[in-house]
């Protein structure tokens, strides 16, 4: 068997934008202070919300993360796949790769984003944060998707998808088998 594993924030869905400004008002509410949204997230770049909320606040983390939660899901703002995200992850399942989607982000809440945008259908599996008791980036996350499927294959070798700007550079030949995302 043959699979691509996809990060999903800034990713397959733009969603940057949205949870800078949740980060940013979670963050006035709890510390009463407006930070450099991007850069916190840069600093903490791949690690789960849970992390960053126990990083600023300690045992007080929960209501961070519920801080963050609130905002991000309770807006109206629509969130769509990058360009060229659709055609590639079609591309890549005619070809016989199977997908999965492995995020730092709550199940419940990729779950809900890959549904709204009409992606879900195109994925295996979708592993988040709270499927795991090791998060991203964290290798051994990796085997956690595999859970379930069933293959030919004697070792299956993941892929990772990358950024939507590394595959795009890289135009058609992302979605052909000898260039696949991640390769």
């Amino acid at each position: 068997m043959r699979a691509v594993f996809w990060d999903l924030d800034d990713t397959l869905l733009e969603t940057a934008p949205l949870r800078m400004e949740a980060l940013a008002e979670a963050h006035e509410r709890c510390l009463g202070t407006r930070p450099d949204a991007r850069a916190l997230w840069r600093e903490h770049n791949g690690h789960t919300l849970e992390a960053l909320a126990r990083k600023l606040l300690g045992d007080g983390w929960r209501r961070f993360a519920e801080a963050y939660r609130e905002r991000y899901y309770a807006r109206d703002e629509p969130i769509a796949p990058f360009p060229g995200v659709t055609e590639a992850l079609d591309a890549l399942r005619a070809d016989g790769l199977q997908l999965a989607v492995v995020t730092s982000k709550v199940s419940w809440g990729a779950t809900a984003e890959l549904t709204r945008t009409g992606l879900l259908e195109r994925f295996a599996t979708v592993v988040g944060s709270d499927d795991c008791e090791r998060h991203k980036p964290e290798p051994s996350r990796s085997s956690r998707p595999w859970s379930g499927w069933r293959s030919t294959s004697p070792r299956p070798s993941p892929t990772w998808g990358t950024r939507p700007r590394t595959w795009r550079r890289r135009g058609r030949r992302a979605a052909t088998p000898s260039a696949r995302p991640g390769a």
